[in-house]
């Protein structure tokens, strides 16, 4: 299959290093056998073994917590909008979103799609971890790319609503890790991994927009 040239001034030739760094947390890249995999995720992950042990026999839901996917669904559309005020009211601790940095990905993100939501217990009561698994929607490529986002999600004790947690203490982060070891979310983000490696193979516009985030495009 003969490649074709995909250049769009607008969505490549800014793309510089700030804005390979997306909010709250950025984008981690994996690299696979034949291109990089980008994961956005809130905050620093740690390696840890932790001792999530007493959710070993519960099983990873799927859609099972409807105040968390409606949570997630308004953190996406909040992105999307470039609405700062919306954003941190999703967010414990309340922390300042730069506006400027919530145009920054909207230039490049044009929609989050097929969201649904995994969880599994968090560390204490009303607390949750969740993977979200979702498309993004780049401006300019029709094919979009398969991404798994990792969050803590609490209750709020004054509105009795779900937040995102961005500053997970040790025991939550340890706890996030150990579960991430567990067969069905290896498995699922093996799935994600391997979506995503079809659909960069199948679309030569998506593998460049991929290879330009990473610093790695040809010329």
């Amino acid at each position: 299959m003969k490649r074709r040239s995909y250049r769009n001034d607008r969505y490549y030739e800014g793309i510089s290093n700030r804005k390979k760094i997306y909010i709250i947390g950025g984008a981690v890249f994996i690299v696979l056998s034949i291109a990089l995999i980008l994961f956005f995720t809130l905050g620093r992950n740690k390696d840890s073994s932790g001792n999530g042990g007493e959710t070993k026999d519960i099983k990873l839901q799927t859609n099972a917590v409807l105040s968390v996917n409606q949570l997630v669904e308004r953190y996406y559309e909040a992105k999307k909008s470039c609405d700062a005020t919306a954003l941190m009211s999703l967010i414990y601790p309340s922390m300042l979103i730069d506006e400027d940095e919530l145009k920054v990905e909207a230039d490049l993100v044009e929609d989050y799609q097929n969201v649904i939501c995994y969880t599994l217990p968090g560390v204490s009561e009303d607390s949750y971890v969740v993977w979200v698994e979702f498309e993004y929607k780049f401006h300019g490529i029709d094919k979009t790319a398969p991404a798994l986002n990792r969050m803590y999600v609490v209750k709020s004790t004054e509105t009795d609503e779900y937040q995102i947690y961005a500053s997970p203490d040790e025991k939550m982060l340890e706890h996030m890790e150990k579960l991430s070891k567990r067969e069905d979310v290896k498995k699922l983000t093996a799935k994600i991994e391997e979506r995503l490696r079809k659909a960069l193979e199948a679309d030569d516009a998506l593998m460049d927009f991929y290879r330009q985030l990473s610093g790695g495009a040809e010329q």
